[in-house]
Formats: C-alpha cells, sequence, structure tokens
C-alpha cells in the first residue's frame, strides 16, 4: 500500500524551520532496512527497534508506518485465503471465541500470513512504544512527521472504518446465503463454495477490525505527541509552524479540516485554547442554524418537485419527461447540499465540544486549576443543548477532583436527562468506581427506562463485583427491553450464557458468589455471550426476529418494488408478507404497551404523529390501516423513513429522544436509498448511529429481495446491538 503525500500542515512545519532533530541515522537507518527487506523477520525488526525507542526518533515512525501498511496488507490476503481453504472462521468446539486467537490459529494455514502476523505484532507495539518515548521527551524537533503520521493514520481510520462497513455487509450476505443453502438442501458443491468464501470474509473482517483498533489509538497517541511538542516548542519558527495548524480549524478552513485538526489543535497547551474551541463549537452551532433555515426553505419547493416526479413517472416504464427529472434532480442536489452543510456543523459542533476537556487537560499543571473551573461552569451554563452534552462528555478526559466531584453530581440532580447522562458517559471515561454506587443505588431504579440502560452499561463497563447483585435485582423487576440489556450484562461480567430468569441467576449466585471474581473471567468470553438466544421466546415476532419489548415502532418499506414476489412465501409478494408480519407482531403487543408504524416510499407517512397505547379495538384500526391504506409508490428514502421514527422518539425536542416509550424499532425495506435529503449509505449510518448515540433504540433490521444495501442495514443494526436478518 503506497503512503500518503504529506498534506499542507507538515509542509508548512517544514518551510517554519523545525528541524527533525539529531537523530541516530544508523538506528533509524538499521531499522528502516528490517523493515523494507523482502524476508523480513520479526526477530531483525524487534532488535533494530531499541536505538530507536530510546532516542525517541520521530524519524523512525515513517519506516514503521510503511511496514505495518504493507504487512496489514499481507495478513489479511494470507489469513483469507488460509480460512478459505480450510474453513476456520469460527471457532471450533469448545474454542474460545476470541477473536485475536481465532486469527492465529487461521494463519497457521499460511507461511506468509503467519509471519506477516508476528511482524505486525512487532511493528505496531514498536510504533506505541516510540510515540509515547516523545511525548515523555518533549522536545519539539521532528513535530512535523509527527503531524505527518498524525493526518496519514486519521485517513487511514476513515479508510478502515467503510471498509470494516462493506465487510460485514458482505459478511451477513455471505451467511444468509449459506443459511439458505442449508435450508433447501443445497448440493455440496454450492455450500462449499459459498462456506469458504464466508470463511475468507470473516477473517478479512477480524483483520480490518483488529487494524481499526490500532490505527485509532495510534492516531490519539500521535495527537498527544503532536500537542506536548508544539506546547513546548519556543521561537518564531514554533510560532509559524502553530499558526499554520491555526489555519487549519479557523473559520475559513473546510469543515472536514476543522473537525479532523480540532482534536490535534486542542492539545497545544496554550490557557486561551479551551476558550478557542468551546468558541468554534458555538460558531458550528449557529451556523448549523443557518443551514437548517435554508435547508427549510428549500424544502417545500423540494417536496413539490418530488411529488410532481413522481406522479409524472411512467410505472410501466419507469421513466419521466426531461424537464421534470432535471427540476427534482436540481433541487434535490440542493436540498442535499444543505442538509449535508447542516451534518457537517453538527459534526464541528460535536468535535470542538467534545475537545475542550482535553484542551484543558494538558495545560500545565499551575495554570490548569483556574481553567477547570470555567470548564465546569461552560457545562453548567451553555445554552444550548447539544454543545452543552459534547462539554458535559469531554470532562471525561480531564481528570480532576472537582471534575468527578460535579459529575458525580449532576448524575443526581441534573434537570436534563441528556446532560445526566453525558456526566455518566464522562464517569466511565474516567473510571470512575465511586459513582457506580450511585448508579447501583438511583439510576437502575430511575423512571426513565433509558436511564436504566445506561446505568447497566455502566456497571458492564466499570465492571465490579458488586454490581452483579445488584443487576440480578433488577432482572426480577425490569420487564420488556431493558430486562434483555440486564440479561446481556450479568452474561458479559460473569461469562455465564444463563436465561433471562433472575431465579436462575440467584441460584447461581448463591451458589459461585462468594468465591467469583471478575477477573478469572476470560476478555473472549465476557464478549461471547448474548442474550438472544433466550429472547427468541419473545411476544414480538417480526420477520424471525423476536423481542419482549412493550414499546415497538415499525418502519416499512412501501416502495413499487415491494410489489414483487417475495421469493421466501409461496409467490406472495414483498408487500403482502410485510402487511401480515407487521399484524402477527401487533397482535403479540400486550394492552398497555405502544407502538407505532412509519411506512416509507419517497417520503414518510405515520400511522399516528405518536406511540398509541394497546387496546383490542387500537389493534383493529391499527390492522384495518395496513390492510387499506399502505400504497406503493415511487422511491426508497429510507432517511425520511427513519428520520420519522426519530423524530416520534423525541428527536429535535429540548431533551432530545427522552420522554418517548419507542425502545425498539423494526426496519424493514428491500431496496437502496435512492431519493431524500442523504442517499449515501455511510452518511446514512452515521447519522442514524448520532440520532441514537443516547437515546439508545434497538434497531432490527430486515432486507428482503436481492436488492437491499446489506452493508447499511447490518451497520445499523450491528450500533444498536439489533438483529439483522436477510430473506
Amino acid at each position: 500500500m503506497s503512503r500518503e503525500a504529506p498534506g499542507l500542515l507538515p509542509l508548512l512545519f517544514v518551510t517554519a524551520g523545525l528541524a527533525l532533530g539529531a537523530v541516530p541515522g544508523d538506528a533509524v537507518d538499521a531499522l528502516r532496512s528490517a523493515v523494507s527487506a523482502s524476508d523480513a523477520r520479526a526477530e531483525s525488526v524487534q532488535k533494530a527497534l531499541p536505538p530507536v525507542i530510546e532516542a525517541a526518533a520521530t524519524a523512525g515512525l515513517p519506516p514503521l508506518s510503511e511496514g505495518i501498511d504493507r504487512f496489514e496488507e499481507n495478513f489479511e490476503a494470507g489469513a483469507a485465503e488460509a480460512a478459505k481453504r480450510a474453513d476456520r472462521a469460527a471457532p471450533a468446539e469448545g474454542e474460545e471465541p476470541d477473536p485475536a486467537k481465532r486469527l492465529q490459529n487461521i494463519a497457521k494455514g499460511s507461511a506468509e500470513a503467519m509471519r506477516a502476523l508476528d511482524l505486525l505484532d512487532v511493528l505496531r507495539k514498536g510504533s506505541l512504544d516510540l510515540v509515547d518515548a516523545v511525548i515523555k521527551k518533549g522536545d519539539p524537533a521532528g513535530v512535523n512527521l509527527v503531524v505527518s503520521e498524525y493526518e496519514k493514520h486519521t485517513r487511514k481510520v476513515d479508510d478502515l472504518e467503510k471498509r470494516d462497513e462493506d465487510g460485514r455487509g458482505k459478511l451477513a450476505d455471505l451467511s444468509a446465503k449459506a443459511y439458505e443453502l442449508e435450508q433447501s438442501k443445497a448440493k455440496f458443491d454450492a455450500q462449499a463454495k459459498v462456506a469458504g468464501d464466508k470463511a475468507e470474509q470473516a477473517a478479512k473482517v477480524e483483520a480490518n477490525a483488529q487494524a481499526l483498533e490500532f490505527h485509532r489509538d495510534l492516531r490519539l497517541r500521535l495527537a498527544n505527541a503532536a500537542g506536548s511538542m508544539l506546547a513546548n516548542a519556543k521561537g518564531p519558527d514554533a510560532d509559524r509552524a502553530i499558526a499554520a495548524l491555526e489555519k487549519k480549524v479557523d473559520g475559513k478552513a473546510p469543515a472536514e479540516d476543522r473537525i479532523r485538526w480540532i482534536d490535534l489543535y486542542a492539545r497545544l497547551g496554550r490557557e486561551t485554547i479551551p476558550s478557542e474551541v468551546l468558541d468554534v463549537a458555538q460558531q458550528a452551532a449557529r451556523q448549523w442554524k443557518v443551514h437548517e433555515d435554508e435547508a427549510n426553505k428549500l424544502r417545500d419547493k423540494y417536496d413539490k418537485a418530488k411529488e410532481a416526479y413522481f406522479k409524472s413517472t411512467d410505472t410501466r416504464t419507469n421513466t419521466v419527461s426531461k424537464a421534470t427529472a432535471d427540476a427534482f434532480n436540481a433541487l434535490q442536489k440542493q436540498m442535499q447540499a444543505a442538509t449535508a452543510g447542516q451534518r457537517d456543523m453538527d459534526r464541528l459542533r460535536l468535535a470542538a465540544g467534545r475537545a475542550v476537556g482535553a484542551a484543558v487537560a494538558v495545560v500545565p499543571e499551575g495554570k490548569r486549576d483556574k481553567l477547570v473551573d470555567w470548564a465546569l461552569l461552560a457545562a453548567q451554563n451553555e445554552k444550548e443543548i447539544e454543545t452543552r452534552c459534547a462539554v458535559v462528555e469531554s470532562l471525561g478526559q480531564l481528570d480532576h477532583p472537582k471534575v468527578r466531584e460535579s459529575l458525580r453530581k449532576w448524575l443526581v440532580s441534573e434537570k436534563e436527562t441528556r446532560v445526566r447522562l453525558e456526566a455518566l458517559e464522562a464517569l466511565v471515561q474516567l473510571k470512575d468506581a465511586e459513582s457506580m454506587e450511585v448508579v447501583r443505588a438511583r439510576l437502575l431504579a430511575h423512571e426513565n427506562w433509558r436511564v436504566r440502560v445506561a446505568a447497566v452499561a455502566a456497571l458492564v463497563r466499570v465492571p465490579q463485583k458488586e454490581s452483579i447483585p445488584a443487576l440480578i435485582a433488577a432482572l426480577e423487576v425490569e420487564v420488556g427491553r431493558v430486562r434483555e440489556d440486564v440479561t446481556q450484562a450479568l452474561q458479559r461480567m460473569t461469562g455465564q450464557a444463563l436465561a433471562m430468569d433472575a431465579n436462575v441467576w440467584k441460584r447461581w449466585w448463591d451458589e459461585k458468589g462468594a468465591s467469583f471474581k471478575l477477573e478469572d473471567v476470560p476478555k473472549s468470553r465476557r464478549l461471547a455471550v448474548s442474550a438472544w438466544d433466550q429472547a427468541a421466546g419473545g411476544k414480538v415476532t417480526f420477520y424471525g426476529i423476536s423481542s419482549i419489548s412493550k414499546h415497538v415502532c415499525f418502519v416499512i418499506d412501501i416502495s413499487l418494488s415491494m410489489k414483487e414476489a417475495d421469493g421466501a412465501a409461496n409467490g406472495k409478494s414483498r408487500l403482502d408478507v410485510a402487511k401480515e408480519q407487521m399484524k402477527q407482531a401487533i397482535d403479540g403487543l400486550s394492552d398497555g404497551d405502544t407502538f407505532s408504524i412509519v411506512a416509507f416510499a419517497g417520503s414518510a407517512d405515520r400511522w399516528q404523529p405518536k406511540m398509541t397505547k394497546v387496546t383490542a379495538a387500537v389493534k383493529d384500526r391499527a390492522k384495518k390501516w395496513i390492510d387499506n391504506d399502505l400504497d406503493l409508490d415511487m422511491g426508497t428514502n429510507i432517511h425520511a423513513g427513519m428520520k420519522a421514527a426519530f423524530e416520534i422518539a423525541g428527536l429535535g425536542s429540548r431533551d432530545s429522544g427522552y420522554q418517548s416509550e419507542i425502545d425498539t424499532i423494526f426496519f424493514m425495506t428491500d431496496g437502496q436509498p435512492t431519493v431524500g435529503e442523504v442517499t449515501d449509505a455511510l452518511e446514512l449510518r452515521r447519522l442514524i448511529r448520532e440520532w441514537n448515540r443516547l437515546s439508545r433504540i434497538r434497531i432490527h433490521c430486515i432486507g428482503v429481495g436481492k436488492d437491499p444495501n446489506i452493508a447499511l442495514l447490518y451497520g445499523i443494526a450491528e450500533d444498536s446491538g439489533g438483529q439483522f436478518q436477510h430473506r
């Protein structure tokens, strides 16, 4: 894989006169030779690393990066080929499902993969150790290389995230094909080919996931290193270098650059930067409103053009007049540009707000206390809710007694639910053990289900033995969706795949609790267990996915392609099957439960404007609407359908998403996103993930037929803890 050319900022650092510094050239040359050799060996690289690390030689970073790129590529290819031959994507019976161990076992089938894996282990550890040595040394010499590496790994993370989404979607598709072939008792050769393809893809996904985790970690460390180096730089050359960075984050720079560089800028250690970073967030919030107003002005014109486009389309030939198509396409581009600008400003607001804590944390100790007080006031008094939440979350990067004390206070006294949950997130980032007592005593029994779900997740992320009996007690009283979360938490903390039954867990704890130790549970076991098998008997079942949720929203595709036959339903159309599935799921709801329905094609239509409480009469009305009012239409506007569901859940309200009862969405489509404010699949996934970050709605996704975007659907389900089904 070729290295990217250095960006503008590193070049400006060079012209600013910051030298590479005195580095042991022979040692770096020896490392470069060891890494670039055609027969490179881990032992040779391991031997060449210590002198470079001891000298904190930044010149050693590029050869390490080049080696990592090369051997990540080699390893993925070799492991994938070995997995395909051996069909070892899944652990053998009784084998721990540890991804790292599984990749090692897969690699054993390929000498090249094994050599690459050994080299990657050495190169990755060496890179992290070298950056830590650079941070410790704090010498500004060589900062241009550090910043160049920061930019490179930022782009690498973006690339790996896209590959991760695509790869997991392909794996989900292959899993569905393997299941279909097994059920239809297809010929052995056909099943074997798909099994091999699935094993190959699984190996690629796991290799990419490990690479992504590493590059995220390295990127953060490089940001810390560059910040500390620049903070110690003195004189006009350093001033010019910092000015170059300032241009990357000022209001004239593209939003993408500002988002990419704000995290590094926040770590320069200057007293003025925390307020500058907050100002960026506040300005972005104001610009967001400008883009929103622009989008609202366009929306009526866009909707009318869209309606004219669909009405004039000849459904037999799927054609429309050029004038109508041109008018619609022009307005759609304007609409998408306006909403894209809005999303850019939202991301900048969040990126800048979430950098405030880090900006204070790197200020020299003697000057930090005053800024800690300032940051706490900013978190307390910021009027714009999104910005305030971002600043509160950022305090998780600022470990100070006053910060911990304030966060614990907000955890129980803050009126805004979202701010309270951000305070909890910050305490989790700080691994604040003391606050977990409050979580167990107060938040596990909170009236708001989202607070209870967040409390459960926090107890898993800051594990304490005392939390296990508290969770068992919660399992005894919880119903619906939260019951699933509590069971999963118990399973992950204990490594026990027990049922969703408090009595079962009580008996186990009575027998094992006294001798149980959290550290005895292997990490791989904590990650492997799941409550989904126990949820299989849930009362609400939709396309084979079961849930015990009592508050459900159905988001259903009614585009024209839904008239096509459902291959698994003996000639019935996809729409007919969807109607049957919805009516069956509604029958599973009990009196007092709540539900809603959103149908979408070119636009979205709601059965009711808000969640409706279940009665026998309400069920009948919903079924009549399903039978009589779901008319097929042009277009597949996934953005509109999902946005309508999240608006029912409170999206856009001041305390966004926390008063609605929706805790589970069933989302079904048979197509790609073709129209709407957002049609890019990766952008849609990111947007839905951000909507749902604190809403914590579980989204189960169903793809029907050959055309849905499997990567998108699988990704939405994975991001939310839901399940994916393809038929």
